[in-house]
């Protein structure tokens, strides 16, 4: 059973809805927190440090410190603890100061060479008295104690502030007592009545405070606080997302290793780290930049939910054009990788709007990319994965050897060529995934080899072929082979190919028109076919058992 089960939830709402305002730039509001919390963060400073003076300074500090992080705060509702674990840690620091500085002193003798002080005859004080008595127990319970008398004896608060269940307060302050005299106990609840923080803490505090706490910007709302949750989160999912890009590293040496290494296929593995490695980098910068966008949106408009409801806002109008273009690609291909992509970019446009416009749960995303995790990880078991041959253009093949020669009585078509067959012929291309969409014109054909690359073949009625492919296309191609490509002569081989194809479709010879754009098999190519290669499966359900623990395996790391 976890911990956390274990750790009362004390929902302060004044402290959230204070909070809630002090990111969304209302500076001022803090000096309630202040107000509200004093006496109990210096009497933690107190119980640690034993001078009133010290641990007044260590109030200040903790405050300030408070401040520059609040951004960084999970639950607004456990400040308190959040606050006190603060003071501790102040409290730590100074002492490891003063150990310093006193180390510092006796090393340059400069307490010996001091001029003597007459000793005072004064009396110690009660404060001392009780100090030096108090000192005798151990620290968690001269904390328990304290807290205890300033929270108006409330096993509750005490509970809330140590961070641990009232039931566990009780034991703790029961045995705290127990070590302490009970004449002690008496005399320490009445001086600790009187132990607070000077009347103008609050007002020193506040002038001591930055601008505005790191993350939130000037006169702006509290959403770029919510970076600072961000990143105050990075512990929580650092391990994961190494462990992630570990196995994603792996999963790319595999890849490279099934491509056949021959003279023919090296051009290959070239493309294989392009298109495993850029779109990670891509989505990466994407990401950042639409999060980045919407976190400035949701500046004035209530803080990071707004924030959130903008970036889903932003990824519907980011997703509208990417679900034309795959629904445009099914005229030509209904194969598995075709039809996944329109479900996946449907579903999630119809998730980011119910958010985004509907004040839909911000967590139905989360659950649909577990969905489509695990449609992923069935496919890869079935067969049905992403394509692994990473030569699907008709001018990288005809590049490298990956069309077949062709005579030129196979170059010969019909006086006239059909809407119909045409259409035919495009669907067959698609289905070989060699086109993505076509033009069907009054007197033509255009064959869209790819959206932005510029490479498209025309073929008019009468058979007329003219190729066209775009200068990026032809650098990236040489590029790819290591070798200055020509043209013309790349055109004219692809119509050349694409001609002597369509001929053989149209006299129903469906295997010779593949063999002709084809001429290198699967086989000549990968080791093992990619929809049964076992990295692909592994990193399927690694994806899974990931997005799982991130979904539902966040509450073991509220325990602290």
């Amino acid at each position: 059973m976890s911990l956390s089960v274990m750790i009362p939830e004390v929902v302060d709402m004044d402290d959230c809805q204070t909070i809630s305002a002090v990111l969304g730039g209302d500076k001022a509001q803090y000096g309630k927190l202040i107000e509200k919390h004093k006496r109990m963060v210096h009497a933690i400073a107190w119980s640690h440090l034993g001078d009133a003076d010290l641990s007044e300074d260590v109030a200040q500090e903790t405050f300030v410190k408070a401040y520059c992080y609040l951004g960084t705060l999970r639950d607004p509702d456990r400040f308190a603890y959040w606050l006190a674990r603060i003071a501790r840690n102040v409290c730590n620091a100074f002492r490891r100061r003063a150990k310093r500085e006193d180390a510092f002193k006796r090393r340059w003798a400069i307490l010996e060479a001091a001029e003597p002080q007459e000793p005072e005859e004064s009396r110690e004080s009660l404060e001392e008295q009780m100090w030096s008595s108090f000192a005798q127990l151990p620290e968690i319970h001269r904390e328990a104690l304290t807290v205890f008398y300033i929270e108006d004896r409330s096993t509750g608060d005490l509970a809330a502030v140590l961070g641990i269940s009232e039931s566990a307060a009780r034991t703790r302050l029961h045995r705290a007592r127990i070590a302490l005299r009970e004449q002690l106990a008496e005399r320490l609840e009445d001086a600790l009545d009187t132990l607070q923080p000077s009347k103008q803490f609050t007002h020193s505090v506040m002038v001591l405070l930055p601008l505005s706490p790191k993350g939130v910007a000037l006169g702006t709302g509290g959403a770029i606080a919510g970076m600072g949750k961000l990143s105050a989160s990075v512990s929580f999912a650092l391990w994961p997302f190494l462990a992630s890009l570990v196995v994603m590293v792996t999963v790319v040496k595999m890849e490279l290793a099934n491509i056949i290494d021959t003279p023919q296929n090296r051009f290959r593995k070239t493309i294989a780290r392009r298109a495993l490695l850029v779109p990670l980098l891509g989505g990466a910068v994407l990401g950042a930049a639409l999060t980045f966008v919407s976190v400035g949106l949701g500046h004035s408009r209530g803080g990071i939910q707004a924030g959130y409801v903008a970036f889903c806002k932003l990824m519907v109008l980011y997703l509208l054009p990417l679900g034309y273009l795959s629904i445009r690609a099914l005229r030509v291909s209904r194969s598995f990788n075709a039809v996944f992509l329109v479900a996946m970019i449907v579903v999630f446009l119809g998730v980011y709007a119910a958010v985004g416009f509907f004040n839909a749960p911000a967590t139905i995303p989360n659950y649909a990319m577990l969905i489509l995790l695990v449609v992923c990880a069935v496919a890869s078991f079935s067969g049905k994965t992403f394509l692994g041959r990473y030569d699907y253009s008709i001018f990288l093949r005809c590049a490298t050897g990956g069309v077949a020669e062709t005579g030129e009585e196979e170059l010969s078509l019909p006086r006239r060529i059909s809407d119909l067959q045409f259409v035919s012929f495009a669907r067959f291309l698609g289905e070989e995934h060699l086109i993505w969409d076509y033009s069907l014109r009054p007197d033509r054909i255009v064959l869209k080899f790819s959206l932005l690359s510029g490479e498209n073949i025309t073929i008019s009625r009468a058979g007329e072929c003219e190729a066209t492919v775009g200068a990026r296309s032809l650098r990236s191609i040489s590029k790819t082979i290591g070798s200055q490509v020509d043209k013309r002569e790349l055109e004219s081989k692809a119509c050349r190919a694409v001609t002597a194809a369509l001929g053989r479709f149209l006299n129903g010879d469906l295997a010779g028109a593949k063999s002709i754009l084809t001429a290198q098999s699967d086989e000549s190519i990968l080791r093992t076919p990619m929809g049964k290669s076992l990295h692909w499966r592994l990193l399927a359900i690694f994806n899974v058992v990931f997005w799982l623990w991130l979904l539902f395996g966040r509450g073991m790391h509220h325990v602290k």
